[in-house]
């Protein structure tokens, strides 16, 4: 069974899973397992067998101590719309199109010396320009607006 489904997600040509995060939100915090987890909404692009789809997933964090969170999430996807056909057998046997994936991931800060983590650097930003350039002058109103009377509210 495994041969056949590593056959079905092209294991030879895209030997990993990737996911590659595009944005993310914050839900708040939940208590699970007598631990304080952070939930987040996180939308990317996740691809499977080498075909892109966008996805949201939850994610997990949780404070591990020592400098150490864990990091977790999973989604349902289903086969076909990674371009999958779920394996069959001889008809008798049918695999479902839904997959789960999961994955935890632990991250850690380096073994950095205290100085070190003492000194300042700057950090350097990029910013998009804004996008927001307020209101157009030719702008038609509508019925129910009010023209502007230069008077402070």
């Amino acid at each position: 069974m495994d041969e056949v489904m590593y056959e079905k997600l092209k294991a030879q040509q895209n030997p990993k899973i990737h996911y590659r995060l595009v944005e993310i939100s914050s839900k708040g915090e939940t208590n699970y397992n007598d631990a304080l987890h952070y939930e987040f909404e996180s939308r990317g692009e996740l691809v499977v067998a080498g075909i892109t789809n966008e996805i949201t997933m939850p994610l997990f964090v949780l404070p591990l101590g020592s400098e150490k969170l864990k990091i977790s999430g999973g989604i349902t996807i289903e086969m076909k719309s990674f371009q999958i056909d779920p394996p069959s057998f001889a008809g008798i046997l049918k695999v479902g199109d839904d997959i789960r994936l999961l994955f935890d991931w632990v991250v850690a800060s380096r073994g950095i010396s205290a100085q070190t983590q003492t000194e300042l650097v700057p950090l350097i930003l990029e910013l998009p320009a804004p996008a927001f350039k307020g209101t157009p002058k030719d702008l038609i109103l509508g019925p129910n607006v009010e023209p502007a009377t230069g008077i402070p509210w």
